[in-house]
């Protein structure tokens, strides 16, 4: 009757009037409903329209705010008990304080949980952000990955003294300046592709440029094995397979960035992580196959070792796919599929996301920015070391009469440290111990140190002692110098940075190397290109402490990292 009563009083309210039902009331009680009165029946067979009007009418009340002249139906402020605490009210009930309808009284913050969901539904749509598959789960793999990738790749590159080495000796007239020829083209194409290579890869996807890089890998060392003159040599391992290299290597340094942010270090020490492991593995496995297979027979083994790049290469899911499919698990999780808003904002967000991340292929604009030239200037000291030094060490420690498996061991521990130091970088520099520009400087001064120490070591252990300085400076330069670009110039843009970096690394690849032999053939040692090393390693370092200089008089931010 109480119920009865409230439904009485909100239809007279509704027509704007004060009093209550004119029947009689024998109890005496204006604000019970008469149990005796003859509308009774009427009022029980209009309950299901009352409750729906009172619904809207709530709707109406709870988007206006009642004032000291307006009870929130746009009517004047009626005194009538709770209703008049109701609108005298100044306190702001919390959500865990109970509702007072200013119509039936009291409810439960039970019963209003529907209304407050849906009000909330119509005015605010705040909805949870859709994670972005970064630094979890898929992407992980695709480090392992990338991982492998650069054990080949790396592998073949750092014990290619060994296999200089083989090649010097089945042509027995070649010369240092004829050798540097073999590694000129080898480390020149592959670094001067590298921009074409990335343009490639956003273009056809990692996973079909990884697969055509080392079938052209694969077809050079076959090429290799009718060979019949060191230049013959130069144009099958050296050209046609360093541009296979190139493109089975770039697209993982760019997608691995794509699935990591914050823990873009990390990541990054991981996937280089292989290429010392790769150099610390590989001369233990070149030493035995040359022995038994002699040189062509080792061509036809290494050629089936790069075939193994094409299983990790199909590893390397699309980035924009990955994030799409994440996305999808989350919402099913969530059980939101069934909400047509979500699902029209999952949409139209989707497109967004895709319109953000269609990237150029090349962005040549990043040639006028004088802070990136700095960087290209950068290689013009770096490629006189790397990876030269890995040839001539191997030149070196055969100088001082050191046998074929003692040259492996050093070659290894050099790579092996190396593989260290990179795993710890990337966790150190994670944790923010020092910045990323103090590691990269203080490791091209290591890198110099070793370099200078070289040529006054006379055994194995003093010459392993010098490599030590050099491998830990080297571990922190190749860790740091794609994140380092990454944060200056931004994650999409790795792509293009990266790939001219490398294209001027390259044009510092072909030129070196003979350099360094002319300088090895004229001295009648090895200490002079030792010491030519070590001093172009000031060069990088000199350009990489001008960037804020000049970043501040051209009136561009560098980032500081």
């Amino acid at each position: 009757w109480c119920m009865c009563s409230d439904i009485v009083r909100l239809l007279h309210r509704v027509r704007g009037s004060d009093h209550l039902c004119p029947a009689a009331c024998p109890i005496g009680n204006r604000d019970q409903l008469c149990p005796a009165g003859s509308h009774k029946l009427l009022l029980l067979l209009a309950l299901p329209a009352l409750l729906t009007l009172d619904t809207t009418i709530y709707k109406h009340n709870m988007n206006t705010k009642p004032t000291a002249n307006n009870d929130g139906f746009g009517r004047p402020v009626v005194s009538n008990g709770n209703a008049d605490e109701y609108r005298s009210s100044k306190t702001k009930l919390s959500e865990d304080d109970p509702v007072f309808h200013p119509l039936i009284g009291s409810l439960p913050n039970a019963s209003m949980s529907i209304i407050a969901a849906r009000k909330q539904s119509q005015t605010s749509h705040q909805l949870p952000d859709l994670p972005t598959g970064k630094d979890q789960g898929y992407g992980w793999v695709v480090v392992a990955a990338v991982f492998v990738i650069n054990f080949i790749v790396a592998g073949y590159i750092r014990s290619f003294g060994i296999l200089l080495l083989a090649i010097e000796e089945y042509f027995p007239d070649s010369t240092n300046t004829s050798l540097g020829l073999i590694m000129a083209l080898l480390n020149g194409s592959r670094g001067l592709t590298t921009p074409i290579m990335g343009a490639i890869s956003v273009l056809i996807g990692a996973r079909l440029c990884i697969f055509i890089g080392v079938i052209l890998t694969c077809i050079g060392l076959l090429l290799a094995v009718f060979s019949t003159s060191i230049l013959h040599i130069a144009l099958a391992i050296g050209l046609m397979t360093g541009i296979g290299l190139s493109m089975a290597e770039t697209p993982g340094v760019l997608v691995v960035n794509q699935y990591f942010e914050k823990l873009r270090s990390t990541a990054n020490g991981l996937r280089v992580a292989g290429n010392p492991l790769g150099g610390m593995l590989f001369p233990l496995f070149y030493v035995p196959i040359l022995q038994y297979f002699g040189l062509k027979g080792s061509y036809l083994m290494l050629s089936g070792v790069m075939l193994q790049m094409c299983v990790m290469g199909f590893l390397l899911r699309d980035f924009q796919l990955h994030r799409k499919y994440v996305q999808r698990i989350y919402i099913k999780k969530m059980k939101l599929l069934d909400s047509p808003y979500y699902l029209d904002h999952q949409c139209k967000k989707e497109n967004v996301i895709t319109e953000k991340t269609k990237k150029k292929p090349l962005e040549f604009n990043l040639l006028k920015n004088p802070v990136f030239l700095l960087f290209l200037a950068m290689n013009l000291g770096l490629s006189f070391v790397l990876p030269n030094n890995i040839y001539y060490i191997a030149l070196y420690a055969k100088a001082i009469e050191l046998g074929p498996w003692e040259i492996s061991i050093v070659l290894s521990y050099y790579s092996g440290l190396d593989f260290v130091v990179r795993l710890a970088c990337g966790w150190l520099t994670d944790l923010k111990i020092y910045t990323k520009r103090q590691a990269f400087l203080g490791g091209m001064v290591l890198t110099a140190s070793g370099m200078f120490l070289v040529p006054l070591t006379w055994n194995m252990w003093t010459l392993m002692g010098a490599l030590s300085l050099s491998a830990a400076g080297i571990a922190y330069h190749n860790v740091l110098e794609v994140v380092i670009m990454a944060d200056q110039f931004g994650e999409d843009s790795v792509a293009s940075t990266w790939g001219f970096f490398r294209m001027s690394q390259g044009i510092g690849f072909f030129a070196t190397p003979p350099i360094l032999g002319l300088l090895a053939d004229v001295s009648g040692g090895l200490t002079l290109p030792f010491l030519c090393m070590g001093s172009m390693m000031i060069l990088p370092m000199v350009f990489f402490s001008l960037q804020p200089v000049v970043g501040r008089l051209m009136g561009i931010d560098v980032v500081m990292t």
